[in-house]
């Protein structure tokens, strides 16, 4: 489990809190078993924002939560929202640091474009403002709070920060408005050959939707060297992360203006974060493509998590169906931070944010249960960090029609995808690419460069690869696919099943060729776990010599490979691919008493594709003592000898039994659970009785069993024609077993 508590109050400062108060506070908190808390100056706070009372404040606050055990704070960068004035110092003290924009007018017929400010906000992209920023706000609190820095203080959070926050003062409303730095004008000529403004001019005469979509990387770039990397970069050196959010996640258009490219800016955060206020979890209202850009992020950072700011404008009663839903949904693209927004010191901010309640606050009554959500809470924290499984790559381009859409097509068809900008190389594990332009969707396999069907219909494109097919698919009992579920598929084999629909039902996964019943509870989580496997023995092939000695072998992929010769009764000289094999090493990994009848030939790495194997004398290959065995890895087909299966695994609070779904004779098993035996099974039905001291808790879950001996054999007919084999067939051919099938679960 994670060391340390996933879920984080977003402490709104409000009112003149006292150390009797902060105390008081943070003591309820910790008492719930909440271990993190990001402290918010908003509305309702008042103290006077980086004054000497504001930071004695926050010093109190850190003194008392390093006391109390808390293990992490986090800083809030702003007074409310969006970051980069100082609650709007910034450009008031320096009017150069206005943020500028070019805005189009429709003037006598003509369109004419200018350049604009906004007094009240700053220029993110100038790096003289940002730095102006950095030192009223990041250094102010470095030197009252440094003694924390990369101890008790983990980093610091951006709240919305935006390139294209346009004021207008009730003058006349521009026909168009885009973020603007100086120098933009001569970066454009240099990329395009053109003149900006003129280029602006004849596009809005043309479109009004018109963007000049060629500064989209020029303002992405900007913005992101002037205010997100020099920020991480003072975190970085202050022995803090950056993170926190942009502003207009959701939809491609309003990102664009927002932010120039969302990905490349969000990237630049060592905890990139996104916000989900509202909590639409129905699957055609889920913020798709806001998580994804967060995915996207994290991944670009290696995968080390993320944070996301959740439920500030959700009902006052939200019940802990809905929170465990949202936090694994969260854990599910990557999320490991949960910032629970907002959770006011008192209500005096609701005289001024009228519209909605903070539901996180230190006095609501059902605080104390937060302990026990903590450990789900933790649990999504964990999947966060495991490898996803994707079946599809999406291009992000910013004049899509309806990216949010198609990834919501996507969600109901139970595909997995990863956001790609245009010039990431596609992962060798993903077979198919979908680019979204302004008025087509291509899917393509696009290594080989050959887009496969162009159109804006989802089923349509999909039904032009027949080789797509998912690894896993939850149904209905009549075979019919789920669509309002949300599935995670993850490389160790792992399955997550999150419901979207909001209301109980019955449902089936189906997965290595197995159906595995579950019931799926209203907002409920059904994780399967990706069963790990241990095994005593090598993974065998035998080798089926026809009647003139020849065998052929077909390698999947390539491996180290030994071969088994036997030299009793008769000693076998094979060649393989026309060398001829030397079995030099005493024979290891068969059944013990076999060992001593086989001489062992190592083979080296041996290269995916089909190989000949002759049997060169007159050596027989017995039923039941084979000429010659391959020995090596788990590509081989065939396995004999006992099997560890294991795996943590959430044991559900009503669950009474565990029953397994399927056996691989000779059907021995047993169960453990963290350690202890429930017993061993050897005849249906296979099922324990489940310790009380384990429902409801995250459990190290191990199967041992047994496989079949027959394995070994292979078909120990194939091809022979002695008089009477018909009837040794029928008496004496074991049943041929491949290998033992994983033994799913479920629990009742």
């Amino acid at each position: 489990m994670q060391t340390i508590n996933p879920l984080i109050p977003m402490g709104a400062i409000t009112g003149k809190p006292t150390r009797e108060d902060i105390v008081k506070i943070l003591t309820r908190y910790r008492e719930a078993g909440l271990e993190q808390y990001l402290i918010y100056p908003r509305s309702g706070c008042e103290l006077e924002y980086m004054s000497e009372e504001y930071l004695l404040t926050v010093e109190m606050i850190c003194e008392e939560a390093e006391r109390l055990g808390f293990k992490a704070i986090w800083l809030y960068d702003e007074f409310n929202w969006p970051s980069g004035t100082c609650w709007e110092r910034v450009p008031r003290e320096n009017p150069e640091f206005s943020a500028q924009f070019l805005c189009a007018y429709h003037v006598d017929g003509k369109v004419k474009v200018e350049i604009k400010q906004n007094p009240i906000y700053s220029d993110l992209m100038n790096p003289a403002a940002v730095k102006r920023f950095i030192e009223l706000t990041h250094e102010r609190y470095f030197e009252r709070l440094g003694k924390w820095f990369g101890s008790l203080i983990k980093g610091i959070f951006t709240d919305e920060p935006d390139i294209g926050y346009y004021y207008n003062p009730g003058k006349e409303i521009p026909v168009f408005s885009m973020g603007y730095y100086t120098g933009l004008e001569e970066d454009y000529r240099a990329l395009t050959g053109g003149d900006l403004m003129e280029d602006i001019a004849a596009g809005v005469r043309a479109s009004k939707n018109f963007f000049p979509t060629r500064c989209v990387p020029l303002l992405a770039k900007r913005f992101r060297t002037c205010f997100i990397d020099q920020i991480q970069d003072w975190c970085t050196a202050h022995h803090i992360v950056l993170t926190g959010h942009l502003m207009c996640e959701t939809g491609t258009k309003a990102a664009r203006n927002a932010n120039g490219d969302i990905l490349t800016v969000l990237s630049g955060m060592k905890l990139p974060g996104i916000d989900d206020i509202y909590g639409l979890s129905e699957s055609d209202g889920f913020e798709y493509l806001t998580y994804s850009t967060a995915q996207y992020a994290i991944e670009k950072q290696g995968n080390n998590g993320g944070l996301a700011e959740l439920f500030a404008c959700q009902k006052c009663d939200i019940d802990f169906a809905k929170l465990q839903q949202y936090i694994f949904l969260a854990g599910a693209f990557g999320i490991d931070h949960y910032l629970l927004a907002v959770a006011a010191m008192d209500p005096r901010g609701n005289s001024i944010k009228k519209e909605y309640f903070n539901p996180f606050s230190w006095e609501i009554p059902q605080l104390q249960s937060f302990r026990e959500w903590s450990k789900t809470a933790c649990r999504a924290a964990e999947l966060a960090k495991k490898e996803r499984l994707y079946d599809i790559a999406v291009r992000y381009t910013e004049d899509a029609p309806d990216l949010y859409g198609l990834l919501r097509e996507l969600a109901i068809r139970q595909i997995s995808w990863t956001l790609l900008q245009n010039d990431d190389a596609v992962p060798d594990d993903i077979p198919f690419v979908l680019r979204c332009d302004h008025n087509r969707l291509t899917l393509a396999v696009e290594k080989d460069h050959k887009p496969s069907c162009i159109t804006w219909n989802v089923g349509l494109a999909l039904t032009h690869f027949e080789s797509f097919q998912l690894s896993s698919k939850v149904c209905y009992k009549d075979g019919a696919l789920v669509n309002d579920v949300f599935i995670r598929r993850y490389k160790d084999g792992t399955v997550l099943v999150i419901d979207m629909a909001g209301r109980d039902r019955e449902l089936i996964l189906h997965r290595n060729g197995q159906e595995i019943p579950f019931r799926l509870t209203r907002f409920g989580v059904q994780e399967f776990p990706g069963w790990q496997l241990d095994f005593d023995h090598k993974h065998i092939q035998r080798i089926h010599f026809d009647a003139v000695g020849r065998a052929i072998i077909d390698i999947t992929t390539p491996q180290k490979l030994q071969l088994a010769l036997r030299h009793y009764a008769g000693t076998a000289e094979v060649t393989m691919d026309g060398t001829v094999i030397i079995p030099d090493l005493p024979c290891k990994g068969l059944p013990e008493s076999y060992d001593p009848l086989y001489r062992l030939a190592d083979l080296g790495e041996v290269s995916a594709g089909k190989h000949i194997l002759e049997l060169k004398n007159n050596a027989p290959d017995f039923p039941f003592l084979p000429a010659a065995l391959l020995l090596g890895g788990e590509d081989l087909p065939s396995y004999t000898g006992r099997v560890l299966q294991k795996a943590k695994t959430l044991i559900p609070r009503n669950a009474l039994k565990i029953k397994t779904v399927n056996h691989t004779p000779p059907g021995d098993v047993e169960l453990f659970i963290n350690g202890r035996s429930l017993g061993i099974c050897l005849t249906a039905p296979y099922e324990w009785i489940v310790p009380d001291e384990v429902r409801g808790e995250y459990a190290e879950m191990q199967f041992r069993y047994s496989s079949s001996i027959s394995a070994m054999f292979g078909n120990v007919w194939q091809g022979r024609t002695e008089p009477n084999a018909a009837m040794l067939r029928n008496l004496y051919a074991p049943s041929y077993h491949g290998k033992p099938h994983i033994l799913e679960v479920e629990f009742q």
